[in-house]
């Protein structure tokens, strides 16, 4: 993952023979704290369709309504 994107960051895994540490824990914790932020926001997203099928529009409008529907949801969220 780090190939794509340095700043990338996956959870630590747990297996029968490497148990997790408590600082592993830890940290997926954190992370899993930032992502129900980001998955909450997709979700709400999808509510409309847009980003869940097939755009049948012009693409050149796709980002007019995908602003849009960002807008509506920070109002949503003030």
């Amino acid at each position: 993952m780090d190939k794509f994107h340095p700043n990338s960051r996956i959870p630590h895994k747990n297996s029968k023979y490497h148990k997790l540490t408590e600082e592993e824990i830890k940290e997926n914790k954190e992370l899993a704290k930032d992502r129900i932020f980001i998955e909450h926001t997709n979700g709400w997203i999808k509510r409309f369709k847009m980003l869940s099928t097939k755009f049948r529009n012009n693409l050149f409008n796709f980002a007019k309504f995908a602003v849009l529907l960002c807008g509506f949801y920070n109002i949503d969220r003030a």
